[in-house]
């Protein structure tokens, strides 16, 4: 959790303040890459996917703010102490609450087929990440000190007793655990049935040719499509996964560790160094790996290598202009009867053409599919 204790050691001060700002730069450059991406195609803006990965990382980065600005700034009195634990609390536990709600979005998505014109999904997404995050919370507002065990909020992060401890658990830990619980039951879950119809519709796709297929004469052209789309299905489906996956495990990894070292220190009643420096550690993995969730995406991939495309069309289409412009100013061979200019065919093609023919590539079908999967999402 966010330091409100006072860790003197030079070695825990730099070791924050160099986590802390690690992840305060790549929270802020995924950032930027979201926000650049989205002025370049609008269309991403509009998943649901994209906005939760966009939320997911600015919650990383208040949190990243907020521990930096913890180091360098004690708060003294009761209500200030207070108000820390409260907004560092819901910066820390936001992530992984917004985590799971969104596998369980996938599932009504993906798993029960939800047409995407019923708002519910999105709504309760929304409604369940806020309530556990905010109402929780709350109970540090609320309580007094001295109900919970304390003197002052500023005790907070201290070696906890019996009833501060409890009073944790009421608060964070044991809904932190229930959206653990639920996180890995529900991926585990998504991951079987998202396997098993791949390997029906793999089954089904493989199929030989019936006796009506047969008579009738499947055309040569038909069985490349079918081979062609169960690759493509098995590569979606797998792509699918590889981004779906970042979102529950590294806020259980990091935030299982946070409840466990927890345990350890209210049975220790001290804080171990070595517990420590791993729960600090772990806390800022979860940074760089949520950020993963951004690059890996399909459709960021897709977005970012047809602006990459665009860029050196764009270059190429000026060049060739400005190379016009430099014949069209000197005297053409032609009009002196010798020879003729001697032009590429990649010259003379149109920047319509190439896109054209861009499209109507293989390859083009499998991102078309892609999209379309996470336009769904």
């Amino acid at each position: 959790m966010n330091e409100l204790s006072n860790h003197n050691t030079s070695a825990n001060r730099t070791l924050l303040i160099s986590l802390s700002t690690a992840g305060l730069f790549i929270s802020l450059v995924t950032i930027y890459l979201c926000l650049h991406l989205c002025t370049k195609r609008r269309e991403l803006y509009h998943m649901t996917i994209f906005r939760i990965i966009l939320s997911i990382q600015v919650f990383s980065f208040l949190n990243s703010l907020f521990n930096l600005l913890g180091v360098f700034i004690s708060p003294q009195t009761n209500g200030q102490c207070q108000g820390y634990v409260f907004i560092s609390t819901i910066l820390q536990v936001s992530p992984l609450y917004l985590s799971v709600f969104t596998i369980l979005y996938f599932q009504a998505i993906l798993i029960h087929d939800i047409p995407l014109r019923r708002k519910w999904p999105r709504i309760a997404l929304s409604l369940g990440t806020i309530l556990f995050s905010l109402v929780p919370s709350m109970f540090t507002l609320i309580i007094p000190p001295r109900t919970a065990g304390m003197q002052t909020y500023c005790e907070y992060k201290d070696p906890p007793s019996t009833r501060l401890f409890v009073f944790k658990w009421l608060v964070m830990y044991i809904w932190i655990t229930i959206a653990i619980v639920i996180g890995i039951y529900s991926m585990a879950r998504m991951v079987i049935v998202i396997v098993k119809r791949s390997r029906e519709a793999c089954r089904h796709m493989s199929r030989p040719p019936s006796a009506t297929e047969s008579a009738e004469g499947v055309s040569t052209l038909a069985k490349e499509n079918r081979r062609r789309r169960r690759r493509s299905s098995n590569l979606i489906i797998a792509k699918a996964l590889s981004s779906v996956i970042w979102f529950p495990i590294t806020p259980i990894i990091c935030l299982g560790f946070n409840t466990v070292y927890s345990i350890v220190v209210y049975k220790k009643q001290h804080e171990d160094e070595a517990g420590f420096i791993v729960d600090k550690v772990l806390q800022f993995l979860a940074v760089p790996l949520m950020a993963m969730t951004f690059y890996l995406s399909p459709p960021v991939r897709r977005a970012f290598k047809q602006y990459l495309s665009d860029r050196k069309e764009g270059k190429r289409v000026r060049r060739l202009t400005k190379a016009s412009r430099a014949r069209s100013s000197t005297p053409s061979p032609s009009s002196t009867g010798r020879g003729t200019d001697v032009h590429t065919d990649d010259d003379e093609m149109p920047a319509h053409y190439t896109m054209r023919h861009r499209e109507s590539s293989p390859r083009s079908t499998l991102y078309s599919d892609e999209d379309e999967l996470y336009a769904r999402l």
